[in-house]
C-alpha cells in the first residue's frame, strides 16, 4: 500500500470514529472533563499516535513545498485538519492526565493546526508557513520535555 493511501486510511480511521463527538464537541456541548464520562478515550498507544502526526506535518511540509498541484490548499487544509485533530486526542490521552504543560502544548497543536487550515482555506502561503513552523517549534518543546 502507497504512502498517500496509508495516511488516508489512518485518518478516516481515526476521523469517522471522532466525527459525532466533534460534532457536539465543537458547539460547546461537550467539555473536556465530561469527555471521559461519554465514555471518550484514545484508543491509539501514545507511540503510534506520535508517528502519525509526524506522517500529517510531513505532508504539511510537502504540500506548503508543492506548487504544481491545484489541489495543493485543499490537501494542506485536509492535512491540518487532521493533525489538529491528532493534537486534540493527545490531550485526553494518559500521559496528559497528570502533565498540565503536555495538555497545553496538545492544545497548543489542536489550535494551530486549525489556524493553519485556516491559512490553506484562504490559500494564505506565507501565514500557513508561519503556522507550520509555530507547529514543529511546538512540537519541539514538547519533545524536549517528554520524549
Amino acid at each position: 500500500m502507497n504512502r498517500g493511501k496509508r495516511v488516508g486510511l489512518s485518518v478516516a480511521g481515526v476521523l469517522v470514529g471522532l466525527t459525532a463527538w466533534a460534532f457536539v464537541a465543537e458547539r460547546g456541548v461537550v467539555r473536556a472533563q465530561d469527555a471521559a464520562a461519554l465514555g471518550f478515550a484514545p484508543v491509539m498507544p501514545l507511540h503510534s499516535l506520535m508517528i502519525e502526526q509526524d506522517l500529517h506535518f510531513e505532508n504539511i511540509r510537502h504540500w506548503i513545498r508543492t506548487s504544481d498541484d491545484p489541489e495543493r490548499f485543499v490537501k494542506l487544509r485536509h492535512e491540518a485538519l487532521a493533525l489538529a485533530e491528532m493534537g486534540n486526542i493527545n490531550g485526553f490521552h494518559a500521559k496528559a492526565a497528570d502533565h498540565a504543560d503536555y495538555r497545553q502544548w496538545a492544545a497548543e497543536l489542536k489550535t494551530l493546526g486549525m489556524a493553519l487550515a485556516g491559512h490553506a482555506e484562504k490559500q494564505d502561503l506565507d501565514a500557513a508557513k508561519e503556522s507550520a513552523k509555530t507547529i514543529n517549534a511546538t512540537c519541539k518543546a514538547c519533545h524536549e520535555k517528554y520524549q
